[in-house]
């Protein structure tokens, strides 16, 4: 049961993410901690999630478990050691009585985030950029040649020349006196 919640989990926070992400970005794989005491073998949480990312249509996002490790204190020689295994011997006195201290069960440690496609290296600095994401320029610019074939941008064939521009000349080499 704790896997299906933690799976549940995954998911939530992926899909939330994907609500910041642009349309050219997309997320490869999906870093969690998982604690040795947390009931949750790591082959069964990847199963799990396999089964739920499949109708979120993720299949294609892998899931890394890593273990964490949790602190432990012996009740009898009172030394302090990490163990990331469920069950413990103080290493010093090789008693099995412990005080533990415990950090989460499970959390997303991170998300790691690939480019969907061929992104035009000054794409970052553009000024088309910025006229897109402030709504005067129309998608299907940075879709045709920004993420597309950028190989026939005459702004960038410029850039890579270190050839003036203006910032509202389009990627056809046309001026557009509306983008300021």
């Amino acid at each position: 049961m704790h896997d299906t919640a933690f799976s549940k989990e995954i998911i939530r926070v992926i899909m939330n993410k994907l609500k910041e992400l642009d349309d050219n970005s997309k997320i490869s794989c999906v870093n969690v901690r998982l604690s040795p005491l947390s009931h949750v073998r790591p082959a069964t949480l990847k199963e799990t999630f396999l089964q739920l990312a499949q109708s979120h249509n993720l299949e294609d996002v892998t899931l890394k478990v890593r273990l964490s490790k949790i602190e432990l204190r012996c009740k009898s020689c009172g030394k302090i050691f990490l163990s990331s295994e469920p069950v413990f011997v103080c290493p010093c006195c090789k008693q099995k009585e412990f005080n533990i201290n415990e950090g989460p069960e499970f959390f997303v440690e991170s998300l790691e985030i690939e480019r969907k496609q061929n992104i035009c290296i000054w794409f970052d600095s553009c000024p088309l950029k910025k006229f897109y994401e402030q709504g005067q320029l129309s998608k299907k610019w940075i879709k045709d040649y920004c993420w597309g074939d950028n190989s026939r941008c005459i702004r960038k064939e410029m850039e890579e020349k270190g050839e003036y521009h203006p910032d509202n000349m389009m990627p056809d080499g046309t001026i557009d006196a509306a983008l300021k």
